[in-house]
């Protein structure tokens, strides 16, 4: 177990990092295409809108596993705080499960999306780049958040077991 909680954690760190890098680059591209459009001889970079619509994609799904392995996700725990330890961690592995089943289920149509797009040879529309890439990339940040529910998942258990 602790093996795969290091390897899910270093996963999860490195996907938050490509993630991050992806946001710096959405920034600075941003920065370039204001500060183009305001020179008259420079002009606007072309292609903005798509490859910051596929950089956002990255950011938010590479950023889901970090984000879940953090506990920065939005929780109601107003009814579920004034249970006994027992029964929070019988609703929270309940909780992981369902999570992990709906997001393993994403990932898999995101798969089958991504290879649809790659079958049809769908493009973006300004710099006639393949879409599917981006599409697998969802997929995998999907997986990456789905193995992070898994550990949490594991541990509930665990601590049901205890208790």
């Amino acid at each position: 177990m602790a093996r795969l909680e290091r390897v899910v954690n270093f996963l999860s760190r490195w996907l938050n990092w490509v993630g991050a890098g992806a946001l710096i680059a959405v920034m600075l591209l941003v920065c370039a295409n204001i500060i183009g459009r305001a020179i008259p001889f420079l002009g606007p970079v072309k292609g903005t809108y798509d490859v910051v619509g596929l950089l956002g994609g990255i950011l938010l799904a590479f950023a889901l596993g970090y984000t879940q392995l953090q506990k920065r996700n939005i929780s109601v725990e107003i009814l579920v705080s004034h249970f006994r330890p027992r029964t929070r961690a019988i609703i929270d592995s309940v909780t992981f499960l369902i999570s992990l089943v709906l997001f393993a289920l994403i990932a898999w149509q995101h798969s089958v999306f991504a290879t649809s797009i790659w079958k049809a040879g769908e493009l973006s529309e300004t710099l006639r780049v393949p879409f599917f890439p981006l599409i697998y990339a969802v997929a995998f940040g999907c997986i990456a958040l789905c193995l992070v529910l898994l550990v949490d998942f594991l541990k509930t258990l665990a601590e049901v077991r205890k208790k």
